[in-house]
């Protein structure tokens, strides 16, 4: 019955809040020249850095789908990879930052220069590092579109099909993830059979070269569900009443039989991680636990259902002041738990 009440409140806290929005890798500001803004490179494999420079360009107008009598193409900026070390070892990224993805269409147009060695290019998604990503690839020599999937560095084997590709031509990509269902297209014809994948479910999106590819990307525009949970719209209130917080980390289970992880912080890169040996003990036994750095105190508390018993884990982390005490961290951070905990149950009653 316990795992059940907490299965409730965790299913409201976990409600998510959906919208429609796009995002346009756009480079209108940025200089013909220049390095395009928002994005980091990376450099996998032997070889310099790629030279990822923003450029005019001709690109097909969406209105010639519709109308022949439209005008074929217009001049825009867009994002190029010009870097023609040949290495065949070397794999050259350009991720965007900040934004990670879940569900989204993305669409985008991208060419290769005629005269490289290598004609390869792509988008990678759901990207987590350098060593693990999903990508959508196009081998203009081959004429192999697929999907390729890396796991701690090792690639698995691709699964595509193949075509003809022509070089120093614009080609489109589109790309829609929903869940664990991925579906790939290439100008809106050829496709790859729908693949299920498990193993990322949200991440960055990038621009993808290999060896001595020169690429060019454009008009790329993302469609996708920002999410706001509850919970973590929860931690973000807190962090913004008090001021002396350094930390505010949830950890529960979504079921019976997941372990407990962090569902929001206020520090992101916790957040999916799994509860450490003092989180699952406060959950199973109600302890409450307590430890300090330098300059922080750091304390675990439960957070209990209607019945006491103890569903979560708050961490609160709390900048120490001289006579620091056990005693007075805990009862700083108890009215940060408490509040945590009566807008949970708050919840459980507008059920």
């Amino acid at each position: 019955m316990k795992h059940t009440l907490w299965q409730l409140i965790l299913s409201i806290t976990l409600v998510l809040q959906s919208f429609a929005a796009e995002i346009y890798f756009e480079t209108t500001h940025v200089p013909v020249g220049a390095a395009p803004e928002g994005f980091t490179p990376w450099v996998i494999g032997s070889g310099p850095s790629g030279d990822w420079k923003v450029r005019m360009d001709s690109l097909p107008s969406a209105m010639t789908q519709i109308s022949p009598l439209a005008v074929q193409s217009n001049r825009k900026k867009v994002i190029t990879q010009l870097s023609t070390t040949r290495d065949r070892e070397r794999i050259l990224m350009l991720t965007k930052d900040k934004e990670s993805f879940e569900d989204f269409v993305m669409t985008t147009r991208v060419k290769t220069s005629q005269a490289q060695q290598t004609q390869a290019l792509g988008i990678v998604f759901r990207w987590q590092d350098p060593k693990n990503y999903y990508s959508f690839c196009v081998d203009m020599v081959s004429g192999m579109y697929y999907f390729r999937k890396v796991v701690n560095g090792i690639q698995q084997e691709p699964l595509g099909n193949r075509g003809k590709i022509p070089s120093n031509e614009w080609h489109s990509l589109r790309i829609e993830c929903k869940g664990p269902r991925i579906s790939l297209s290439l100008n809106q014809k050829e496709s790859i059979p729908d693949i299920n994948d498990t193993q990322f479910k949200t991440g960055k999106i990038g621009y993808w070269t290999a060896a001595d590819t020169v690429a060019s990307f454009g008009d790329t525009k993302i469609i996708f569900t920002p999410k706001i949970a509850t919970a973590q719209r929860l931690v973000d209130q807190v962090m913004a009443k008090y001021s002396r917080l350094i930390q505010v980390s949830l950890y529960a289970s979504a079921t019976d039989s997941t372990p407990p992880t962090a569902i929001a912080s206020n520090l992101k890169e916790i957040i999916g991680a799994q509860a450490d040996k003092s989180v699952l003990d406060t959950i199973a036994r109600r302890k409450i636990y307590f430890e300090k750095t330098k300059k922080t105190a750091i304390v675990t508390l439960p957070i209990k259902d209607r019945n006491g018993e103890s569903m979560a884990a708050c961490r609160v982390e709390l900048n120490k002041f001289k006579g620091q005490t056990e005693s007075n961290a805990i009862v700083r951070a108890m009215p940060i738990v408490e509040m945590i905990q009566a807008r949970l149950l708050l919840s459980l009653i507008h059920i």
